[in-house]
């Protein structure tokens, strides 16, 4: 790889260099919801260019690998992408939102569907299609390129994905599903939570102590009231549950009516919520599953 064409690599990956820049709510998101999904096309903003990339970027406007948004925010497809053919230079909207907070020097939160998901009250949704709003500590409304930055309480961008989480969306947590918040609560964000505990309300220390006083894990039971998915739902048959780091996964000889494999093996499924046998169903992070013949 030549000088020039490592230059061009190493600018379009500066916003997740910079990753702190967004405390951990932009590392969060590409690395929790986006680990499966491939970014073609990046948002930078102009202080993640640099002077020393500033001249090599006119370039890459010019030879249409880059394009304005609008002032002081760019969509540049990745060098690999664009030698593949990618022409349509559209970043994912949370790419966006994050380099607009760059461009102000302002921090991000994790919408509320991501605030769900943290806490175990929805599936993991497909980082792509995440389109906001966005919580921002600006001072006002804020509406460009496709985008909506709201305005927060500035001590919630300051907090991690875990404790933003239980601010946004803690009220929606009760009796009822406060077990599956528990289980579904990241093993790694239930330490992050820890740790805000002083940033957050009564209220929400509330929410966020009744969580961790739950022990961590996989439930070996259905949430009181499950009433099983009308939607259609994929099968796991020879069926395991098998560690991977500090959560429990599915495991199976053969998956079938997953949305993004074929009739094929399981690798291993995102973290599991809870499994129950006897009614032959669970949950993971990202979706319900059937359950066929255990192995």
């Amino acid at each position: 790889m030549d000088d020039k064409f490592g230059n061009i690599v190493r600018l379009a990956e500066a916003p997740a260099e910079r990753k702190l820049t967004m405390g951990k709510t932009h590392a969060f998101l590409r690395a929790v919801l986006g680990f499966d999904e491939r970014l073609d096309v990046r948002a930078v903003a102009t202080p993640d260019i640099g002077e020393e990339h500033r001249k090599g970027f006119k370039g890459l406007l010019r030879a249409g690998m880059a394009r304005r948004l609008t002032p002081g925010v760019y969509a540049m497809a990745h060098p690999v992408a664009f030698m593949a053919g990618v022409r349509e230079l559209v970043p994912p909207p949370f790419e966006t939102a994050a380099a607009l907070c760059r461009l102000h020097g302002r921090n991000m939160a994790i919408p509320m569907v991501v605030a769900e998901f943290v806490l175990g009250l929805s599936g993991r949704p497909r980082l792509h299609d995440v389109s906001g709003p966005f919580p921002w500590d600006g001072d006002e409304r804020l509406e460009v390129a496709g985008v909506v930055l709201e305005p927060v309480d500035p001590r919630i961008p300051s907090m991690s994905p875990a404790g933003q989480a239980v601010a946004l969306a803690g009220s929606k947590v009760g009796r009822e599903n406060l077990r599956e918040a528990a289980h579904g609560v990241l093993a790694s964000v239930r330490e992050w939570l820890r740790g805000d505990l002083p940033s957050l309300t009564p209220g929400e220390r509330e929410v966020a102590e009744a969580i961790l006083a739950i022990p961590a894990g996989a439930a070996r039971t259905a949430p009181d009231g499950f009433m099983p998915s009308s939607e259609a739902c994929p099968t796991v048959h020879g069926w395991r549950i098998a560690e991977f780091g500090d959560r429990e996964v599915l495991t199976a000889d053969l998956v079938t009516g997953h949305p993004s494999l074929d009739d094929d093996r399981l690798g291993r499924s995102s973290p599991l919520i809870w499994v129950d046998e006897r009614i032959g169903w669970a949950r993971t992070t990202s979706r319900y599953y059937r359950l066929g013949v255990r192995a």
